[in-house]
This record gives C-alpha cells, sequence and structure tokens, in this order.
C-alpha cells in the first residue's frame, strides 16, 4: 500500500515537472521568448454611450475578464502599450427583474469600441436570459475584444 501512494506522488510530481518544462517561455537552445509570451496592450476603458447609466463594476469586470483570456492564451499584459476602449452601449436590467421576468424584461446590452495599432474595432454581446447578467456580457466582450487584438498585433 505505501509504495502504492509513493509511486502515485512521484507520478503526479513527474506530471507537474513535464507541465513546468511544456510552459517554460524560453524555447530550447535560444534566449528568445516564444511567441506564446508576447504581450497584449493594456485596455484603457472609458464611458462613451451618452446618457446611460453607469455601472463603476462593468469596467473592473472587462479589464479582469481580459487579463484572464490573455493568461489562458499564454500572453501578459503590456504595462506600456494600451488600445483605447470606449464603452459605446450599454443597458442594464435591473438584475431582480431580469431573474423574475427574464426575457420580459427585456436585454442587457454591452458595446465596445477600440481603437488600436491604428485600426478601429467593435465588439458586442446582448443577453436577454434570466439567469445570465452583466457579468456574462463583460466577459464575453472581453474574450471577443482579446481575440480582436490579437489579430491585430503587428
Amino acid at each position: 500500500m505505501k509504495l502504492k501512494i509513493i509511486s502515485t506522488t512521484v507520478a503526479l510530481t513527474l506530471c507537474q515537472l513535464l507541465s513546468a518544462a511544456q510552459a517554460d517561455p524560453v524555447v530550447a537552445g535560444t534566449s528568445e521568448p516564444s511567441e506564446a509570451t508576447k504581450a497584449v496592450p493594456r485596455l484603457n476603458i472609458a464611458w462613451n454611450c451618452g446618457g446611460c447609466t453607469q455601472n463603476d463594476k462593468v469596467i473592473p469586470l472587462i479589464e479582469q475578464a481580459y487579463s484572464n483570456e490573455a493568461a489562458k492564451n499564454g500572453k501578459v499584459i503590456s504595462e506600456t502599450e494600451t488600445a483605447e476602449v470606449a464603452i459605446v452601449s450599454y443597458r442594464q436590467r435591473n438584475p431582480g427583474a431580469r431573474v423574475m421576468l427574464g426575457i420580459m424584461a427585456g436585454k442587457d446590452t454591452l458595446g465596445l469600441k477600440i481603437t488600436y495599432n491604428g485600426s478601429e474595432l467593435s465588439v458586442s454581446d446582448y443577453s436577454a436570459n434570466a439567469m445570465q447578467g452583466m457579468n456574462y456580457l463583460c466577459e464575453s466582450v472581453a474574450k471577443q475584444a482579446f481575440k480582436k487584438i490579437s489579430g491585430a498585433i503587428k
């Protein structure tokens, strides 16, 4: 029984070492970081949706979801390079009405205009689902923004 526990521990340790070796940003034989470790720009987000009611939680939620998506894709957020982001459309249903009335409460919407590397990019999403609110939309548009910005990197 003790031998089985030791061999399981050894196997797990070997798996962790192999995973760490594969995640190493330095390609064997070079001192250059691999393509997967390039940075993506930091988002500089501002409200620009006219008279919409602003929610102070939206910008941090977008930034966090963008950062999570970058990490998931082996990227880091640049300390110096930025993408200018404007929240151009925003509507959030009352959470209580959303849960109680679902689609009859209307829909949440979130749209961004991104200016980066001389390109203007747009991302947006909406939800009329009773369970998916603004947190879902922030994550959705952040993932879209990451994908579009990554494609615009020269």
